[in-house]
């Protein structure tokens, strides 16, 4: 090791970007492995030097699973779970969204 050089140490929770994860422990089947490796059907967003990664299981992930346009003017997307728009979301888009299902 170099005098006054930093080395990220996996399981620490502080997130360099050296690893493809640091979710604070070294507890393997939470999405971030003992080695600092992401698991098969997981993704871990990186944290940062003072938060460690959150890892979410794909089944908990929003993900778009179907699109129909019955039509011109209409676009049903359809989510693998339960998403949030943001209220200003309107702001962005020319389209107004129309929600079915839980609020």
């Amino acid at each position: 090791m170099i005098a006054d050089a930093c080395a990220e140490i996996c399981g620490d929770g502080m997130d360099y970007l050296w690893f493809e994860c640091d979710d604070g422990n070294f507890v393997t089947g939470d999405g971030c492995d003992q080695f600092c490796n992401i698991e098969p059907g997981w993704t871990c967003p990186h944290g940062d030097v003072h938060h460690e990664s959150t890892c979410y299981h794909w089944d908990k992930v929003p993900a778009i699973i179907g699109v129909t346009m019955p039509n011109a003017n209409t676009m049903i997307v359809t989510f693998n779970t339960s998403v949030t728009v943001p209220a200003n979301w309107i702001d962005y888009v020319d389209v107004i969204p129309i929600m079915d299902g839980p609020r």
